[in-house]
């Protein structure tokens, strides 16, 4: 799956905002939504955060595997 579907589904399945992600990133919410297009590439710090927040792997978050991993 590409990293930016991936973003768009975990926070959907979350039921998270995408203001909430904005805040979390310290970003507007336009950034979030071109992020999940695939429009705007995440910094390697942004996909740390979603990790802690989503407390899940960053492999899994970027797509790179199709397991979800939890940090702890």
């Amino acid at each position: 799956m590409a990293y930016h579907s991936r973003l768009k589904q975990i926070r959907e399945e979350r039921g998270v905002k995408e203001e909430e992600v904005a805040r979390v990133l310290n970003t507007t919410v336009e950034a979030v939504r071109l992020f999940e297009k695939g429009k705007l590439k995440m910094k390697l710090h942004e996909y740390i955060e979603l990790a802690k927040f989503y407390n899940l792997s960053l492999d899994y978050i970027a797509g790179l595997i199709d397991t979800p991993l939890r940090l702890h």
